[in-house]
């Protein structure tokens, strides 16, 4: 069993959580004229982890396909990051998982299962973080912006979400968290929208 993750904490977000990236997905073929694999492989990275999280006794596998998801968003904006900016990753990526360890080790109560998946999702989370922000750095235009904005929100969601699966099982945390996933869902379409047409310009 998953520590203290129990069917009534995640029922809500798990319930719906596919149908926006399912959306999202149909948008994202039908309004990009690039259509990046990485993108494509991510969204449908992202519906599976989403369906699979619904067992609990999978929870764990759920999680570490996100983590994966993650790398393939970090591939992606590498291929455009400057090499000075690819030179500041390591530094960036420290100070990012310093923080994630402060979560994990005092936010996070009992991981169960989870421990290992948690962490591997964790440090993915925040190389995509230290990737985006550097991204935005090196070329401030408002698609690498509204990416690493987007990047942000989704680190601030997962955050409520943890609270909610392994701590408490609160009905307006998760109407938080789930809204904000909505948001960000929403935000990283647009941002893939905006950045495919800035390369082809």
């Amino acid at each position: 069993m998953i520590g203290t993750v129990e069917t009534s904490n995640n029922i809500l977000r798990n319930s719906t959580k596919p149908i926006p990236i399912i959306v999202l997905l149909l948008m994202y073929s039908f309004s990009s004229n690039k259509r990046d694999s990485l993108i494509t492989s991510m969204f449908l990275l992202i519906v599976i982890a989403d369906i699979i999280s619904s067992a609990l006794d999978l929870f764990w596998l759920a999680i570490f396909i996100y983590g994966i998801s993650n790398l393939l968003l970090v591939k992606m904006m590498l291929e455009t990051l400057s090499k000075q900016g690819k030179k500041e990753v390591p530094a960036y990526f420290v100070l990012s998982v310093i923080l994630f360890l402060i979560v994990f080790v005092f936010v996070i109560q009992d991981k169960g299962d989870c421990y290992f998946s948690i962490l591997f999702y964790g440090i993915t989370t925040s190389l995509l973080f230290t990737v985006g922000l550097l991204n935005f750095k090196f070329k401030m235009i408002y698609a690498n912006g509204l990416l690493f904005y987007t990047i942000c929100i989704r680190v601030i969601s997962d955050c409520i979400y943890a609270v909610v699966i392994f701590n408490i099982s609160n009905i307006y945390y998760d109407l938080v968290s789930l809204s904000i996933w909505l948001i960000s869902c929403f935000l990283f379409y647009k941002s893939f929208i905006l950045r495919e047409e800035k390369l082809i310009d």
